[in-house]
């Protein structure tokens, strides 16, 4: 009886088949097969490496999420920096003054900068002298902490002409104890 069952299934298997394959024809019965193993091949072999990847990125997330809270922990426990000194109005004509170059009229403007409240001083310094000594300083005091070379104009009457005109600006920041300089 059981055979009789299996062979009556396996018939009418046969008999859809041939029904399927005279509603949609071969080329279509063609392409269910293959839509057919695309999708078994997808749910058995495409989505577990989707899950990895998700489980990856969860844990990625964690990760981050903990290194944050731990360089959080490091800020609030760092101390601050001990403060660099600044060099100040002085320096700066001193530092011309030992490259040969002549400053004259200066002129300062005092704002204060940033949330800290500290004071920034742009200074607008004509100097004359050559163009090798100007070049020198201006490597010195690029090195300087707390001054900044902003913008420099060069001018000579003529090309020939060795001693140049040149029009520098700085800007000088005042340090933490409140005045600028040492």
């Amino acid at each position: 009886m059981m055979k009789m069952h299996i062979e009556h299934i396996a018939q009418r298997l046969k008999w859809s088949g041939y029904r399927l394959l005279d509603t949609i024809g071969p080329i279509g019965l063609g392409a269910t097969a293959v839509f057919a193993l695309m999708l078994v091949a997808h749910q058995g072999y495409m989505m577990p490496s989707y899950r990895q990847q998700a489980d990856a990125l969860t844990r990625i997330a964690s990760q981050q999420k903990t290194r944050a809270a731990e360089l959080a922990r490091y800020r609030n426990t760092a101390q601050a920096p001990a403060e660099t000194p600044v060099a100040d109005q002085q320096d700066i004509l001193d530092v011309f003054h030992q490259h040969g170059l002549n400053a004259s009229e200066v002129k300062y403007q005092q704002m204060t900068a940033g949330a800290d409240g500290r004071k920034q001083t742009w200074i607008t310094l004509p100097v004359i002298g050559r163009y090798q000594n100007f070049r020198s300083a201006a490597e010195v005091l690029t090195a300087m902490p707390g001054v900044r070379m902003t913008s420099f104009a060069l001018s000579r009457k003529t090309p020939a002409d060795q001693v140049l005109a040149i029009e520098l600006k700085l800007s000088l920041r005042e340090n933490a104890a409140g005045k600028e300089g040492k």
